[in-house]
């Protein structure tokens, strides 16, 4: 009874929020907020600008020409009616969900009885995390995608059966990576609760009945399709692996690259072998799975790696290492550093040092990163090359990767396409269909005077690139547009009338 009534004691004592805790709320709030309207609009986002200006039922059949179900979109759809359409409009709901995460995570740190130092800590880490700021500016899903995979957990050990079956079923039409952190879920569930394995059963059949739909009609058919197949394939390896893992703390950086690469790696090496170590150290103990305390630990353990794992063994099956994507382990980033904070009870200082750590880390790539290399700072570039000061603007785009971010903030220029057959992540036809896409050869471009913008990505196929360089090889580069999480942007102008010294 004494220890039942100090258990309970320190569950209250924890359960109360200092003031300083609030403190990385505060942080992640302006961090987020910093820069959600000014960042320029990039290709996935324009793709589901392009999307949600369709009728809804209109939208839902094109996005199931895709590999991704609809869930971001129909929110997407419904807020920008509410709203005025606006770079803040359509980033809202990643702002929301990134803040909501950081609010599950603190009753997760409180329910595993972390210390209210080590709260600090690991919220603050949260806070500060570039990518957790980046996922909250960006008009995609993976915000979303983490939150809802989170609160799924959440939900779980409060033995919340219906919260856990709305997750399931959301993560679900979320993405199609998300079954692997759904079948985590479940997996943990009958680890902790193995004798509600009923209710979990049904959970899990219920959620796959109301992912059935989607499943069929539109998913399977391109489960074997050309999404797996194409050009310039990476492999599966270490190096991707890894890569892919540095992303999801750290992402990519346009300047400073030394000093970018370096912080990445060392932050990489404060997560990964702390994890490594956890997890020989809990399967070590595996014949006590099911004693409660245990349980919970390698719960924490298992919400961080086994979706890892689960990808991981996916495309090593297909050997199509498209799938080791940072975007894709979005979700697992969060539960990794909470992981770290409450699995070390019998290395408190070492814990700590490793969360302060992971914090100076965190700052110190905040001196070389802005969230405003997401866009490449595509608005600024227009504006200095004075696109809306020459009547008639043509504009060539070698892809839509380009064609739709330009077409979104240059309306009144005429954009084409180059007429060709590309890989189907290149935006399959009945999307450049549905959005009115003009493509033209070269020899159809209807002026002498005109913008060719190309983005040289590494999967195109090498035809492209042969074509691309027959049009600008004599002309000179005016600007050059980078992106960390995807390929660069040239821009050239090409004119016929004047010498190649006139150039803008």
């Amino acid at each position: 009874m004494g220890k039942r009534i100090k258990s309970l004691i320190v569950k209250s004592q924890l359960s109360i929020t200092p003031i300083y805790l609030l403190i990385p709320f505060g942080l992640a709030l302006l961090f987020r907020c910093w820069g959600i309207r000014t960042s320029s609009i990039w290709y996935d986002e324009a793709l589901t600008i392009y999307l949600t200006k369709e009728p809804l039922i209109n939208m839902v059949k094109m996005i199931s020409a895709e590999l991704n179900p609809p869930l971001w979109e129909i929110l997407e759809w419904t807020i920008v009616r509410l709203l005025f359409p606006s770079e803040i409009s359509y980033r809202l709901l990643s702002l929301i969900s990134s803040l909501g995460l950081m609010v599950i995570a603190h009753k997760i740190l409180v329910y595993f009885q972390a210390s209210q130092a080590r709260q600090f800590l690991t919220l603050s880490i949260l806070a500060l995390s570039p990518y957790q700021i980046w996922m909250a500016q960006d008009a995609r899903v993976y915000a979303l995608m983490s939150f809802l995979y989170l609160l799924g957990f959440w939900f779980l050990i409060q033995r919340r059966w219906w919260g856990l079956f709305a997750c399931c079923g959301l993560l679900l039409y979320s993405n199609s990576a998300s079954v692997f952190y759904v079948l985590t879920l479940l997996v943990v569930g009958l680890i902790l609760y193995h004798q509600n394995i009923s209710k979990l059963f049904g959970v899990g059949v219920g959620a796959s009945l109301v992912y059935s739909p989607w499943f069929i009609g539109a998913f399977i058919n391109n489960l074997a399709g050309e999404y797996f197949t194409g050009y310039n394939i990476p492999p599966v390896n270490t190096h991707r692996f890894i890569e892919q893992m540095q992303l999801i703390f750290m992402i990519g950086t346009t300047s400073n690259h030394l000093v970018g690469d370096l912080l990445r790696l060392l932050n990489t090496f404060f997560v990964l072998v702390p994890l490594v170590t956890i997890g020989i150290i809990e399967s070590s103990k595996i014949i006590r799975l099911f004693s409660k305390d245990q349980a919970g630990m390698v719960s924490m353990l298992l919400i961080s790696i086994l979706p890892l794992a689960l990808i991981t063994f996916t495309a090593w099956l297909y050997q199509n290492g498209h799938l080791i994507l940072y975007r894709s382990l979005s979700p697992i980033a969060v539960p990794i550093i909470l992981m770290l904070a409450v699995c070390i009870k019998t290395h408190l200082k070492l814990s700590t040092a490793l969360l302060s750590i992971l914090i100076v880390l965190n700052i110190s790539y905040h001196f070389i990163w802005s969230p405003l290399e997401k866009g490449g700072y595509l608005k600024e570039v227009i504006q200095e090359l004075s696109f809306q000061d020459k009547e008639n603007n043509v504009i060539f785009h070698a892809t839509a990767t380009s064609l739709l971010p330009f077409q979104y903030y240059l309306k009144d220029a005429s954009h084409y396409l180059l007429e060709a057959d590309l890989p189907a992540w290149f935006l399959v036809e009945p999307l450049q269909q549905a959005f009115g896409l003009r493509k033209i050869t070269p020899e159809q471009i209807p002026s002498d005077n005109y913008w060719v913008v190309w983005a040289k990505d590494a999967h195109l196929p090498l035809f492209v690139s042969q074509v691309m360089n027959e049009i600008v090889h004599e002309e000179q580069l005016v600007a050059k547009i980078e992106y960390p999480q995807m390929s660069p942007i040239y821009i050239y102008y090409v004119s016929q009338t004047t010498s190649s010294t006139n150039h803008p």
